[in-house]
């Protein structure tokens, strides 16, 4: 965070001035931003604070190990005024949900957040798009705050940097990725537990959603991209949620040759694309042009028009800019 030197002054000023805090998710939270929330949720308890975590939800099954994940506030249009309000890999105030009116409920917002795409709504913006992980960025601002690291911080900040790095396995993965999850392990948690839990262990109607999605695969464009798609009727009759199809479009990648890998995936209201690629495409700029963000090789977005115009227009998108590289 050496470029957030001086942004990272103020947001500790904040913090320790601070009495009561905000702590908020992006919708539909993951393993990093929920693990960021309430990593620094127990730092602020233990600093005399009052804080508390907020995500408009659902809270997705599989992290539901996650220490204090139970006091954690599922919902919406919370009253109360908050000294600070920390948003945790919200690219925008619109990405928490509709939690609070934002502007009036909170004095100071602070906006942390790896991804490019993030915008600068936060009178305090700690962005940092190389930085492999939100729960990076909370440990930097950990170690600011002098607070020595405990188990339960330890747990929440491994699971956000192992869930965001797959594993250590993505190119955003850095030495200062694996030197910081070093510490934590020096925090004695059960790494091997939680590895099981996050990466070898999904109830049955995940599997039977992998299987569908699979043997639904398509290859286009001489091979260099694959297409998945669920669609609402497949959801239900499989009694999969969409949590359940997190991982799935990974499996697209696997295929040699591949450069790009689109899951469409459909529910009552709108549909949802997850992009992912091997460096071909800037999925972040795909995602961009169709309302959405994240980063340079895992973006998505959501739209209300039908699966079948949001398969034709990303798959043409994705061609296009597959020629400008000169992936013919």
């Amino acid at each position: 965070m050496k470029k957030q030197n001086g942004n990272l002054r103020q947001a500790l000023q904040s913090i320790r001035s601070g009495k009561t805090f905000l702590l908020a998710t992006h919708v539909n939270p993951d393993g990093d931003t929920l693990g960021s929330a309430l990593a620094l949720s127990f730092v602020l308890k233990r600093m005399k604070k009052k804080a508390g975590v907020y995500t408009a939800g659902p809270l997705p099954d599989n992290l539901n190990f996650l220490p204090g994940i139970q006091d954690v506030k599922v919902g919406t249009n919370f009253p109360g005024v908050f000294d600070v309000g920390i948003f945790m890999e919200c690219s925008t105030l619109e990405r928490a949900g509709p939690l609070l009116n934002f502007r009036k409920q909170i004095k100071t917002i602070i906006n942390v957040d790896h991804h490019h795409s993030s915008t600068s709504y936060g009178h305090i913006n700690l962005i940092e798009s190389k930085s492999a992980s939100n729960a990076e960025l909370i440990y930097h601002i950990i170690k600011a705050l002098k607070v020595p690291l405990k188990k339960e911080e330890a747990i929440c900040l491994y699971v956000g940097i192992t869930t965001d790095t797959g594993r250590f396995h993505y190119p955003n993965t850095t030495p200062e990725t694996m030197e910081i999850a070093a510490e934590l392990l020096r925090c004695k948690i059960p790494a091997a537990e939680i590895n099981d839990r996050l990466f070898a262990t999904k109830p049955f109607p995940a599997i039977r959603l992998l299987g569908q999605s699979l043997s639904n695969m398509s290859l286009e464009y001489q091979g260099k991209i694959s297409i998945q798609t669920i669609t609402r009727q497949t959801f239900e009759r499989l009694q999969a949620l969409t949590e359940h199809s997190e991982d799935i479009v990974n499996y697209g990648l696997m295929i040699p040759g591949v450069l790009a890998s689109i899951l469409i995936k459909e529910n009552a209201s709108q549909v949802s694309v997850s992009l992912r690629s091997r460096g071909a495409v800037d999925m972040s700029a795909v995602a961009a042009s169709f309302g959405g963000g994240g980063h340079k090789n895992a973006a998505g977005f959501k739209s209300s028009k039908s699966l079948q115009e949001i398969q034709h227009a990303v798959l043409n998108e994705i061609k296009s800019r597959l020629r400008e590289n000169g992936k013919k």
